[in-house]
């Protein structure tokens, strides 16, 4: 007995649960520590994270696509050939311009690829003459807090100037990183020289720009010393504004008599000239976007914008207004709200659970474990670098039920020691050593199966790397509370507290109805888990080879339903938007009044709807945006309570109400655009050498599209083409001394006009931009531009050059180094895109690569996001198994044994599936989270009632007696945990709100897998583990 004794109070097990001073002053750590750090972490809507891609931006004014393909792209492509980290090229070329983007690969070093990038380019000495510097730049995060629309029905310059002013106002503010005004045109000063006076001084565009640019600039010229002290030099003739060029002079003759600027050009301050604008309900308007720092909530942040809005709405002009749209912080609250809301209702729910299998203080020392578990985990954020945001917590919400496991096994088991008439410190040692090990390996399977998560690649990984983290601090924490707090409270409650009719003599009359119900219901309880479940659990085992048959059977069945395709598969749930999207694409250089006209139609229509379906109580107004050949309509609407219809059948009804336009190239609408999972449903890459063969098989791919009834907005991708004049020297060029050079430099010139300088003026760059007036540079005369060759000859365009008018593209993309088209289209419902992706990989694309070959292919976009999530979850979960099996087979110590728990794990998956079927939800990407993080979650149940099945058997019982005791001792853990699991998840998984779409899923897969994995526990792996027995006699019998 001394010997029992001593052995008691060894170990820090025994020494915790005896100094309950210790075990409190852990908690206290773990309780305030943490939430003294919740106080300090940043709070965002989403985790900060980098873009992880570089972009390489050059200006080639005058410049056509395929030049800029053949004299840039083609050669940046071929330097970067050796540059380590970069995953993939994407590359966009249009008339004067072109952006390349790099992205790369996950866990590299950015600043180092961007600066190998950099010297790479730096090598590069054929960039041609004309042609701006490349601009590199890693991509960087920009938060939006809120995005201001600033109309009104005034001239566009004063729209701009109180623009300007605005944005400096917000920008002083601390909290505010960064303010654009969103397409707008960039201000530049014009000075139109017209031909008469320029052949009539003998002077070129260009020699104008080079006056301009010499004689309008302040430069230092060093220090002057004296005896009183040093006296700076400075050269000051900078001029910021049209009227004060108007003096510069262009020349001074002989006689003294100077050629002043404004003599022979016409100076004015004005925009760049683009096709490019927006109104908003048929006013101009300009779009202000309000960053902020990563270090502030978006809260804070738009209040202070907000008080500065609202001050600026009291001043401005009557007819100029500032309305606020996609506020952030609002959103924030709005997912907040949601997400405590759930939370809350899960800790009630789990407590409920507790309460009602458990004794009231031992239901009220096991809740414990979730605040201390979920406070403890702040300790994790600052050296994990966190922020307080939708994913971390839901991470929190993920763990509610499951954080107590481990505590409801070590409370239950030393509940049941003293329940035996064991002192209350000694039950608590017998309790805590019985059922360490297990606790402990339980717990570290479900750390290892949420890792998977953090390898996610691409920017699905980086959204949902906190959950992982987060979920592996909790876990530790509960696993502290489990092993070394709990069992301190429990040994050192007053005896009143363990004995139950003391109990009934210390508490209150409403305390003691409910113990006494609870004890009625409790032995109700027992009496059903002893006989009827005793009973059951016998014919079980007797016919396990029949129950073992039926599970195979219903695995299958599950598992073929849902690769079938049938349920649907998407990236991301999809939530819809507050406001409808519209995106037309003209044909590349369409007029105008063409333009102004489907802008018009598309806004009509919209309006139309509004005022067929309640007006005010459906929309905030409609905005229109152009930019060259795109139109963009965002009809926005009221929030999702008030409006009468949804996102999704207002854009369906504007989609009927548009119909079919002729003289458009392309028409998309998305009722989702800009939430979780928005984007094209379809996105095919094709690349070939041979532009002809690269656009017959793009057109012939959307035309098979269209037997696809989910398939609509479709789009070729086929390039526009425009108009384009080719310009082949005659003989007489040549005579005249004139180089191509020498011509092309004239031309553009003419019609693109010639940079003199650029410069800041305020927190705007001003260009200075030397032109032709706009009436000269009109198509009637084009062939009568006068050329001045380099002896000062002039000549007419005509002469000297031969005009072959033709077509050529309007842009090139390059996917990968290869001239690509890429083939869109959106998919609805969403859930059909991998059954329709793997009609289009079998059937149609092989018959594309024999009709064209050379031809290559690959999806992009949505479906390689997902297939690459897909793929790196299913080496996750082949990692998680692994891992399990090891895990299981140390404290076991048998190779054959953790199979038999490990069986639960497809099962779990079976009611992962079965619960997005009864729930009506398509699995995605973020289902496949859940059962991958399921597979650790399940076999906890089957690991405890395995280790005490060996427990008895090791005390001498047979196989079936000792499964038998061991399912029914452990039935009450077993589904107090599963219910306490089920119930955390229930309110999030019910969850209808466009704030929780994107965790619904996982919530699913956890909640159900568990539930029906409990099923699988209590009724398979006791079959499974007497066939085990069975297998093992059988080979001894044969060895012998």
């Amino acid at each position: 007995m001394q010997d029992h004794n001593e052995n008691i109070n060894k170990g820090p097990l025994s020494w915790m649960a005896r100094n309950p001073v210790a075990a409190n002053i852990l908690m206290v750590v773990l309780l305030v520590g943490g939430f003294l750090i919740s106080t300090r972490i940043t709070k965002d809507v989403f985790p900060s994270f980098t873009v992880g891609a570089i972009t390489i931006s050059v200006s080639y004014p005058g410049a056509t696509p395929e030049e800029i393909e053949k004299s840039i792209v083609n050669v940046i492509e071929d330097s970067l050939e050796s540059v380590d980290g970069i995953k993939e090229t994407a590359v966009k070329i249009s008339p004067g311009t072109t952006q390349l983007t790099l992205t790369l690969h996950d866990y590299v070093d950015e600043n180092k690829v961007l600066q190998d990038v950099k010297a790479e380019i730096d090598r590069i000495s054929t960039f041609p003459k004309e042609s701006e510097r490349p601009v590199i730049a890693l991509r960087l995060r920009h938060v939006e807090v809120l995005n201001v629309l600033l109309y009104g029905n005034k001239d566009y310059q004063i729209l701009r100037y109180w623009a300007d002013i605005i944005k400096d106002d917000l920008s002083q503010s601390p909290l505010i990183a960064n303010v654009e005004v969103e397409g707008a045109k960039e201000f530049e000063i014009h000075v139109e020289v017209p031909q008469d006076n320029l052949r009539k001084y003998g002077l070129k565009l260009e020699d104008i720009a080079t006056v301009i640019g010499d004689m309008s600039i302040e430069l230092g010229g060093g220090t002057l010393k004296t005896r009183a002290g040093d006296i700076l030099l400075n050269v000051d003739e900078r001029r910021d504004y049209a009227a004060e060029f108007a003096d510069i002079v262009v020349r001074t003759n002989e006689d003294g008599s100077r050629l002043m600027l404004e003599d022979i050009a016409t100076i004015s301050e004005g925009v760049e000239d683009v096709t490019r604008w927006s109104e908003f309900n048929g006013e101009d308007t300009l779009f202000l976007a309000i960053y902020k720092n990563e270090s502030n909530d978006p809260v804070t942040v738009a209040n202070a914008a907000l008080k500065i809005i609202n001050y600026y709405n009291e001043i401005l002009p009557g007819d100029i207004r500032l309305e606020v749209r996609n506020n952030l912080s609002d959103i924030y609250k709005d997912r907040a709200e949601t997400l405590i809301n759930n939370a809350v209702a899960g800790v009630l729910l789990v407590f409920v659970c507790l309460a009602v299998f458990l004794r009231p203080s031992l239901a009220l020392w096991v809740s414990l474990g979730i605040p201390t578990s979920i406070l403890g985990g702040f300790w994790f954020f600052i050296p994990f670098d966190l922020t307080i945001n939708v994913i971390t917590m839901f991470a929190f919400i993920v763990t509610l039920g499951i954080v107590v496991d481990d505590a409801i096994v070590v409370g239950e088991n030393i509940s049941s020691w003293q329940d035996r008439g064991k002192p209350a410190i000694e039950a608590a040692v017998c309790g805590i050593r019985e059922v360490a090990i297990p606790v402990v390996f339980s717990v570290l399977t479900n750390m290892l199966t949420f890792l998977p998560i953090l390898f996610v690649p691409g920017m699905m990984g980086k959204i949902w790397a906190g959950l992982p983290l987060i979920v592996i601090a909790v876990f530790s924490c509960s696993l502290l509370e489990s092993l070394f707090v709990l069992p301190a409270h429990l040994s050192h409650q007053k005896k009143v507290l363990v004995e139950e009719n003391a109990v009934y003599s210390w508490w209150k009359e409403p305390i003691k109805f409910i113990c006494q119900k609870q004890d009625i219901f409790n032995k109700a309880f027992l009496y059903f888990v002893e006989y009827r479940y005793g009973a059951f659990i016998n014919y079980v085992i007797k016919n396990r080879y029949v129950t073992v048959a039926i599970g195979i059977a219903l695995l299958f069945c599950s598992i073929s339903y849902a690769l079938s395709g049938r349920l649907g598969f998407d990236l991301m749930p999809r939530a819809e938007s507050d406001y409808a999207f519209a995106e037309a694409t003209m044909p590349a250089g369409a007029p105008q009044h063409e333009i102004d006209r489907i802008k018009n139609h598309l806004v009509d229509a919209a309006k139309e709807i509004i005022a067929e379906n309640g007006e005010e109580k459906l929309s905030k107004g409609v905005y229109a945006r152009i930019s060259e050949d795109s139109i963009q309509i965002r009809a926005f609407l009221t929030d999702a309570n008030t409006r009468p219809i949804t996102t999704e059948e207002f854009t369906n009804l504007w989609r009927e109400k548009v119909g079919v336009i002729p003289g458009v190239e392309t028409l998309s609408m998305l009722s989702d655009r800009g939430g979780p999972g928005s984007g094209k449903g379809l996105t095919v890459f094709l690349s070939h050498r041979d532009t002809d063969v690269l656009n017959l098989a793009a057109a012939d791919l959307a035309y098979f599209l269209q037997e696809f009834p989910e398939v609509g907005d479709i789009d070729a991708g086929i390039s526009n083409t425009r108009r384009q004049f080719d310009l082949k020297l005659l003989p007489l060029a040549g005579q005249l001394g004139f180089t191509s050079r020498d011509i092309a430099s004239q031309v553009r010139a003419a019609y693109e006009g010639v940079i003199a300088l650029r410069q800041q003026r305020g927190t705007n760059e001003i260009t200075v931009r030397v032109r032709l007036p706009e009436n000269e540079t009109l198509l009637a005369y084009f062939e009568d531009l006068v050329l001045r060759s380099p002896s000062g000859q002039e000549v007419l365009l005509r002469d000297i050059v031969q005009v072959i008018d033709t077509m050529a593209e309007a842009k090139i993309i390059h996917d990968n180094g290869r001239k690509s088209i890429q083939v869109t289209a959106n998919i609805n419902p969403s859930s059909a895109t991998s059954m329709l992706m793997r009609s289009v990989q079998a059937n149609i694309l092989p018959e594309l690569m024999v009709r064209y070959p050379g031809l290559h292919w690959r999806f992009g976009g949505r479906q390689q996001d997902m297939q690459e999530s897909t793929n790196t979850m299913i080496y996750g979960l082949l990692f998680s198994l692994l891992g399990i099996y090891a895990l299981l087979a140390i404290p076991f110590k048998s190779y054959t044994q953790p199979f038999i728990i490990m069986v639960s794990i497809p099962f779990g998956i079976v009611g992962s599936i079965l619960g997005h079927m009864l729930l009506g939800h398509s699995l995605s990407v973020i289902s496949i989270f859940g059962m991958v993080a399921l597979t650790g979650v399940v076999v906890n149940d089957s690991l405890v009632l395995i280790d005490f099945a060996n427990i008895r058997r090791l005390g001498g019982q047979d196989c079936y007696t000792a499964i038998r005791q061991a399912a029914i001792q452990r039935f009450r853990p077993i589904l107090l945990t599963t219910l306490t699991t089920f119930m955390g998840l229930m309110p999030m998984m019910f969850e209808t709100s466009k704030e929780a779409v994107m965790m619904v899923p996982m919530a699913i897969s956890l909640g159900f897998g568990v539930l029906f994995a409990t099923f699988i526990t209590l009724v398979i792996v006791p079959s499974f583990y007497v066939i085990l027995e069975d297998m093992h006699d059988a080979i001894r019998g044969f060895w012998k």
